[in-house]
């Protein structure tokens, strides 16, 4: 590790993490790299294999990552940069996909690997799906929160306000979505979705 900041309760124990803020109760403990991360926030996770940035670009270093509160990095994922996930909170980037340059505003997503070399995204997936996760972190954190001294920023609930309104615009700019494809008769990958495709009932 170097030149890197991290917040309370966070933990590495395999990798390596360069220039970077790595927030409070994050969690990198297999062999990934970090580079040029943001992560104000923590409390995600980073897979075996994640190559989250790259120290070889062939260009200067002016580019990075920002990262939302929650994220998950799954195993083998490859994100290029510039990346913003600032406003997609507790998003999941499934195994072995590849995340181009772009920003994405749907919280609680699932990212997997879709057709045409997009990604496909599944906007509230964690929420309709796998709840149990959301209750599940909420205990875990309170449980590892050993820093006496930080609870005003790392003892937040996971359904804020701040949250709450991401989700709200995320909720109107899909509904924006459905609204154009019933006036074009055509599928539409979405505001907030960048390089990436919705899946139909994600919209409705």
């Amino acid at each position: 590790t170097a030149n890197a900041i991290y917040g309370a309760d966070a933990h590495v124990s395999g990798g390596e993490v360069h220039c970077t803020v790595f927030g409070p109760n994050a969690n990198g403990h297999h062999q990934s790299l970090l580079i040029g991360i943001l992560w104000p926030l923590g409390r995600g996770n980073v897979g075996y294999g994640s190559n989250v940035g790259s120290n070889h670009t062939g260009r200067i270093p002016d580019q990075e990552t920002s990262v939302g509160e929650g994220t998950f990095w799954g195993l083998g994922s490859v994100i290029k940069f510039p990346v913003d996930l600032t406003h997609a909170p507790y998003s999941i980037v499934a195994a072995g996909v590849q995340l181009p340059p772009q920003r994405i505003t749907l919280p609680f997503s699932l990212i997997t690997d879709g057709p045409n070399n997009m990604n496909l995204l599944t906007p509230g997936w964690l929420l309709h799906y796998s709840p149990y996760t959301i209750a599940r972190s909420e205990v875990k954190f309170a449980n590892r929160r050993m820093a006496k001294r930080h609870d005003f920023y790392t003892g937040w609930k996971i359904l804020r306000a701040g949250v709450m309104d991401m989700l709200v615009d995320a909720r109107e700019s899909l509904l924006s979505v459905g609204r154009r494809q019933q006036q074009q008769q055509q599928q539409s990958g979405g505001e907030g979705t960048s390089g990436n495709r919705a899946p139909a009932s994600a919209v409705q």
